[in-house]
């Protein structure tokens, strides 16, 4: 079973931004469930831990470990088609957790299926199971984070002490619990989701000034007549004051833009893009709900308020950025869930707003560290409760003012994992 394992020592870890490096005393792609259950059997011998990364687009610290580090990149994924079981009268899919969701939706859209996801966040490609298990989101007010759509799942855990397979469904407290879980609970090895008819979207672009999106009933009109809402503000590459606009509706009208028209027509909304005459694109659902950026490498701090507290967050916010003379390097991001029923699911039981911050990713200017110490105070004021995957700074004390379930996940923790196998330091304080 050891080859199947394909661990090594002397592999160092790079997140995408290139903001968190580390090399853990074992570094491990296992090819299997068997190879899995190896790993943590020897890490529980020796007292030591088992971590799991995802695809390396998060900020936050819940990957680092000096003991096992484990990538499901290639588990259950040799021959991908074989690897997604589709039920199609259902509109479910049951896939392995490694999977990223690019190839997932690619694999979805295809003619024998022709399923899509319900939603989708900014960029595609973060495994299935780390974008779940940080709470990663796109927009839509009437639209869950990706955690939603999990209607089943494995999970490998330590329960009781005994390792242990548990296949949680939809209804199952344990499962509202392990779907956005930072991999404190266990190993997700595989999910269902629960998938809808492939769609086509019309994105309309167009550029207002803050002055607009400071009013709270800009804000609901905005939700209320849009399925899905993005707002851009300021950025290195435009006033201050200036906010772009996109809403995303549902078509049925025909593709018009190809991926490369999206970029170029996108970006024309900087300039040209009206609220009389917005820029308007038709394509597939995944080309035009995501961000048509340059890879631009950068730190992130992101909040999700209480709907209902918008306008107040953002006019606080222009109070601080305008007093500090403060900037951010891509725009600040303004973006809209549903309330959802998982434990630590930053929009549990509340309509939310998350408003994102961004700095440059090696900037070690004093006034961006202020930035975010000046931010998340503001938005934990307003009832505000981070983005898992993202910056953010937590106490114990904070979460159990935050999350209504905070105790009862600390008691299933402790019956998954009484060994505190799936942990580290940050783990181990906050939970």
């Amino acid at each position: 079973m050891a080859d199947k394992k394909n661990c090594r020592q002397g592999k160092e870890f790079e997140n995408w931004a290139q903001t968190i490096k580390f090399t853990p005393d074992t570094y491990c792609q296992p090819e299997d469930e068997p190879s899995v259950r190896e790993i943590i059997n020897t890490a529980v011998a020796a007292h030591r831990h088992v971590r799991v990364q995802g695809n390396g687009h998060s900020w936050s610290q819940f990957v680092q470990t000096s003991d096992s580090l484990l990538w499901l990149k290639e588990m259950g994924l040799k021959d991908l088609p074989a690897a997604i079981r589709v039920d199609a009268a259902a509109k479910t899919a049951t896939v392995p957790a490694g999977i990223r969701i690019r190839d997932l939706i690619r694999e979805l859209r295809k003619d024998k299926y022709k399923l899509g996801l319900k939603n989708t966040g900014s960029i595609l490609k973060q495994s299935i199971a780390g974008a779940i298990s940080t709470g990663t989101h796109g927009t839509g007010i009437g639209l869950g984070n990706l955690a939603t759509h999990i209607i089943g799942m494995k999970l490998l855990t330590m329960r009781n002490g005994a390792l242990t397979e548990l296949t949680l469904h939809e209804g199952d407290e344990f499962l509202d619990a392990a779907r956005v879980s930072v991999g404190a609970l266990g190993i997700i090895t595989e999910v269902t989701i629960q998938c809808r008819a492939d769609y086509r979207v019309e994105l309309k672009g167009y550029r207002t000034s803050f002055h607009d999106i400071s009013v709270q009933q800009f804000i609901d009109n905005l939700n209320q007549n849009n399925e899905r809402v993005r707002l851009w503000w300021g950025g290195a590459f435009a006033d201050r004051d200036d906010v772009i606009v996109t809403t995303m509706n549902e078509t049925q009208n025909p593709q018009n833009s190809s991926i490369f028209d999206v970029i170029r027509e996108f970006l024309d909304a900087l300039f040209q893009g009206s609220q009389a005459n917005p820029v308007v694109l038709t394509g597939h659902y995944s080309d035009l709900l995501t961000v048509p950026l340059l890879d631009v490498k950068h730190r992130e701090c992101e909040y999700a308020i209480p709907v209902e507290n918008t306008a107040d967050a953002l006019n606080a916010i222009k109070r601080m950025m305008d007093e500090g003379d403060f900037s951010t390097t891509l725009p600040i991001e303004v973006r809209f869930v549903k309330s959802d029923d998982s434990f630590l699911s930053p929009s549990y039981k509340k309509d939310v707003c998350y408003i994102g911050i961004n700095t440059q990713a090696h900037n070690t200017e004093p006034s961006s560290n202020e930035l975010y110490a000046r931010f998340e105070p503001m938005m934990k004021d307003l009832g505000g409760r981070p983005h898992w995957g993202k910056h953010f700074t937590l106490t114990p004390q904070d979460l159990n003012a935050m999350y209504p379930r905070y105790d009862r996940f600390k008691e299933i923790r402790r019956e998954l994992d009484p060994h505190n196998v799936f942990s580290n330091t940050l783990i181990n304080y906050l939970f």
